[in-house]
């Protein structure tokens, strides 16, 4: 049973990865010294592979999706309708090696994260 289980260790170590989750915030978090009430919507965002996958739960409006280098410019954009829930996708395989900015706004909220390629 213990080489087993160290088997499936090694195993599931050597699955190639290549997605990487992207640490979104959301801007004014903080309200006069205070957090404010946390909202209902959810938001996460993905990059795997040139693509910028972006989520988002408990929330129905319009959402914009930038991308921006390290250097403020645009590289990157799509704007889109979400009813409730949906995601949304960017293709982003042309961009070269470095740093980069997220920036999703929705009608209530902006939220930002950054990643590397």
């Amino acid at each position: 049973m213990k080489n087993l289980f160290i088997l499936l260790l090694v195993f599931v170590t050597l699955i190639p990865s290549s997605a990487s989750a992207i640490d979104i915030r959301k801007e004014g978090t903080v309200h006069q010294g205070g957090m404010r009430t946390p909202s209902l919507t959810r938001v996460f965002a993905d990059y795997e592979n040139g693509l910028i996958t972006v989520g988002v739960k408990g929330y129905t409006g319009s959402i914009q999706v930038l991308v921006s280098d390290s250097q403020g410019n645009i590289v990157g954009s799509t704007m889109s309708s979400i009813t409730n829930s949906g995601v949304v996708s960017l293709d982003l395989g042309a961009l070269a090696e470095g740093g980069y900015s997220l920036n999703i706004v929705l009608d209530n909220a902006t939220y930002y994260g950054q990643f590397d390629v």
